[in-house]
Formats: structure tokens, C-alpha cells, sequence
């Protein structure tokens, strides 16, 4: 029988992820200060393997967070956003990058600029279609 992953676990191994990234910290760099190898985070953040509490406290205290933190969207949890452990995700390290930098801008009209012009880049940044002439 095949072992099911759990959304949750999938959930704050995402966050994990993005808390690290971030704060500019390589797996190996995270995994060396929590006696870890890097292969063992790379599979607590892809939900392969459950993280301990123990494990989440210690988690917690290098990226510079409260436990808490590691469920904040998960629906039901105190800090609930109205997220759900399926969502949403990054597709790519980069993705992550720019809405972590895009969240340090604090000037509203800028951010609204901005969401406009990825709006408006979003049709011209798909593959034409082979059938398309060019």
C-alpha cells in the first residue's frame, strides 16, 4: 500500500520553503544548523516526510519565526488568511523571490502599478501556438 502525503504536511513544507528563500538561505546552509543533510529538507519541504514537533520548534528558531508562522494559511489554523493547504504555491524559486520582494514595496498606489502591468504582460509571456503565424 502506498503511503498518502498529507496536504498539511505539503503545506508547511511549502512554507518552510519560502521562509528559507525568503531570508537567502540555501538548503544545506538551513540542514547544516539543523543537523540535518540537505536531501533530509528537501524532502520535509516537498511533504515527502513528516516533520517532527521537535523538529518544527527547531525549524522555527533558525528561520526566525514562531511555530505558528509555519501553519499561517492552512484553513482552521488560528492565523487562518483564508488559504487552504493546497494553495497557493509558487511554481518557481523566482516566483517566490518577486513576491517576496513585491511585499516589501509599501506605497499602495505602486503595488496596484504593478499588479496592472503583470496583468498586462501575462498575454504576451505565453508561447505561441505552432499554428500561429509569426
Amino acid at each position: 500500500m502506498r503511503k498518502r502525503i498529507h496536504p498539511v504536511d505539503v503545506f508547511v513544507g511549502q512554507r518552510i520553503r519560502a521562509l528559507r528563500i525568503e531570508q537567502g538561505l540555501s538548503q544545506s546552509a538551513v540542514a547544516a544548523k539543523l543537523g540535518l543533510t540537505f536531501q533530509q529538507l528537501q524532502k520535509y519541504e516537498k511533504g515527502t516526510n513528516r516533520v517532527s514537533a521537535s523538529k518544527l520548534f527547531q525549524i522555527a528558531e533558525v528561520l526566525g519565526v514562531a511555530v505558528a508562522d509555519l501553519f499561517d494559511g492552512v484553513a482552521g489554523s488560528s492565523k487562518d488568511s483564508g488559504g487552504s493547504p493546497n494553495g497557493p504555491t509558487f511554481r518557481s524559486k523566482v516566483d517566490l523571490l518577486v513576491a517576496a520582494e513585491l511585499s516589501r514595496i509599501e506605497d499602495k498606489l505602486v503595488k496596484r502599478c504593478l499588479l496592472a502591468l503583470v496583468a498586462a504582460l501575462i498575454p504576451i509571456s505565453k508561447p505561441a501556438a505552432a499554428s500561429e503565424p509569426e
